[in-house]
C-alpha cells in the first residue's frame, strides 16, 4: 500500500499541480488513449490545498480501507485530516 501511495504522488508530481488556499480541488490525472480509454484524454493538471494533496495521494486506500478513505475524503480542514489519521493510529511522522 505504501508503494501505491508513493507512486500516485509521483504521478501527480510528473503531471504537475497548482496550489490553492480554497477547499475545492482538482485531481491530477495522466493522459489516456485507446484502447485503455474510449477516446483520447489530455492530462489534467491538479489543483490542491495541502490536505487535499494528501487525500489524493492516498487514493489507493479507497479500494483497501474504505473506512479511513471515507473519513479522509470528508475532511474540509487540514487539522481535521491530521486528527483523523491520529485517531486511527496512522503514523504521519517518522520515528
Amino acid at each position: 500500500m505504501k508503494e501505491a501511495i508513493i507512486q500516485n504522488a509521483l504521478v501527480i508530481k510528473q503531471i504537475g499541480a497548482d496550489y490553492t488556499v480554497t477547499d475545492g480541488y482538482i485531481s491530477a490525472r495522466p493522459a489516456c488513449s485507446p484502447p485503455a480509454c474510449t477516446s483520447y484524454r489530455r492530462p489534467v493538471r491538479g489543483l490542491y490545498r495541502c490536505d487535499k494533496f494528501v487525500v489524493d495521494a492516498f487514493a489507493p486506500l479507497s479500494n483497501v480501507n474504505l473506512a479511513l478513505w471515507n473519513v479522509m475524503s470528508a475532511t474540509n480542514r487540514p487539522s481535521m485530516l491530521f486528527s483523523s489519521f491520529n485517531e486511527r493510529g496512522v503514523v504521519l511522522q517518522p520515528k
